[in-house]
Formats: structure tokens, sequence, C-alpha cells
């Protein structure tokens, strides 16, 4: 464990591989007895020394955590997800996430939704009415929703085709006011900033997939006509947000 969160880049790299070894003699054994230390070192004060900048390179815990994804994801991954989605997300989790989404591949393809109703669910957690001080802070609420908006957009990134059209296609729903990313909002205030966040979220999915294969035609008719009765929302954020989607998806139409 702590070579995995060595400064030395080199040994976190033989550890991960160490670590690799291990999981194939011990199983489960090796990531319980691993995960959940880096977790806690991660949250710890401290950890994220490189402060809203640091990437993990620059964090040999973070760094850690995606050697680890990287050499075992299908077994690393729903040990160190639930944790790291506790609405409302931290920062330090937050830059877990954008850092996983680089190296998790196809293995990220079933958690897309998970993560991206936590992120979102974050997001709209800035403009909740809370004490003025409780919005500043590395916890405040603003740091809470920048961190996750940062870690949104490394998850419209993926590679993973598959994963990113489950992505599209739950985020085009919930913004369009069909089915919920997650528990439905007590109040409608919350449940105008949740479908605000899906559409700014839909907007950066969107913009990413200019001139692939999610983006033929016929998804992109679907797109633009369940976005459109959105920007007549009697609430300003919606409508607004729904207009930036939908100018991320007319965009992408050659002229």
């Amino acid at each position: 464990r702590d070579a995995l969160a060595d400064p030395d880049a080199s040994v976190r790299g033989a550890a991960a591989q160490a670590f690799d070894a291990l999981h194939r003699a011990l199983g489960a054994r090796a990531v319980e007895a691993v995960v959940p230390a880096l977790l806690a070192r991660l949250s710890s004060p401290g950890a994220d020394a490189g402060g809203e900048s640091a990437g993990a390179d620059e964090n040999p815990v973070l760094d850690a955590l995606r050697q680890l994804v990287t050499v075992r994801s299908h077994v690393v991954l729903p040990h160190l997800l639930p944790p790291l989605l506790e609405v409302p997300v931290a920062t330090a989790h937050a830059r877990a996430l954008q850092a996983l989404c680089g190296v998790a591949g196809a293995a990220l393809r079933a958690h897309v939704t998970d993560i991206a109703a936590a992120l979102v669910r974050t997001v709209a957690l800035e403009g909740a009415d809370v004490d003025a001080g409780a919005q500043d802070g590395a916890e405040g609420p603003a740091a809470q929703a920048a961190a996750a908006r940062k870690a949104l957009e490394a998850l419209a990134g993926l590679s993973d085709n598959a994963g990113a059209a489950v992505l599209m296609d739950a985020l085009e729903r919930a913004g369009s006011g069909g089915t919920s990313l997650g528990p439905t909002p007590a109040d409608s205030a919350a449940a105008n900033r949740e479908t605000a966040a899906c559409l700014d979220a839909l907007s950066v999915v969107v913009a990413r997939a200019a001139g692939t294969s999610l983006l033929q035609r016929d998804a992109l008719t679907s797109l633009i006509a369940s976005l459109v009765p959105q920007l007549a929302h009697d609430d300003e954020l919606v409508a607004a947000a729904a207009h930036r989607a939908l100018g991320a998806a007319t965009a992408t139409i050659d002229k």
C-alpha cells in the first residue's frame, strides 16, 4: 500500500504490477486490503497537495488509484466507485473520477449513468440555498460543482463508444424531462437545477461526439426534437441550458 502511493512514479508502477500478481493469488482480498486505505489517504488533509489543478501525476495517491484501475479495472471499480459517488461528490473524489475516466476504458461502461448522476446532482447543489460561508472553501458547493464539471467533461470524452452512447442517452432523457438520472428531487427548484445540469453535461457530450457514429442523422434529429420543447420551459435555468445544448447539437451539422 505504501509503495502504491510512493512519490516516485516508477515505484508506483512496479507496485501496481505487484498488486496485479497479488490479486491473481488472493482475489478480492487483495482489493479489500488496498483500495479502502488509498481512499482514506485520498480524502485526508494534505493528500491533495497539488490543489485544484493537480492531476494524477502530481498526486501520488490519485496516481495509485489510476494505476490499479489500469491493471485491474473490472475488479477495482466496483469497490472504488461507491465511496467516490457519495453526493455531494467531494472535490478530491471528483478529481479521482476525472483521472479514472481516461484509463478505465470499457470497464466504465456499466457505471457511466451512476457516475453522471452523482456528478450532475453535485453540480445542481451549487445553486441550493446554503449559508454564504459554505459556498467558499475547498469543500463548498461552488468548489465541488467546479470539480464535478471537470469530471463530467472527462466522462464525456470516453473513448468507449458504447459507454458514450449510454451516457448521451441518459442525459438526453433526463434533460428533456424523461427518466431522472437518480432519485427525484423533493422540490421543483432542485429538480430544475438537476435538469439544467443534465442539459449542460449533454452539451459537452454532444460537442465531443461531433463527427462520430453517435451523432448520425437519426440520432441527431431525435436529440434536437427532444431539446426544442425545453426552450419554452418556465424555469430560466432549464431554458438557457436547453438553448446551449441545442446550439451544441446544431453546431455538429455540416454547413
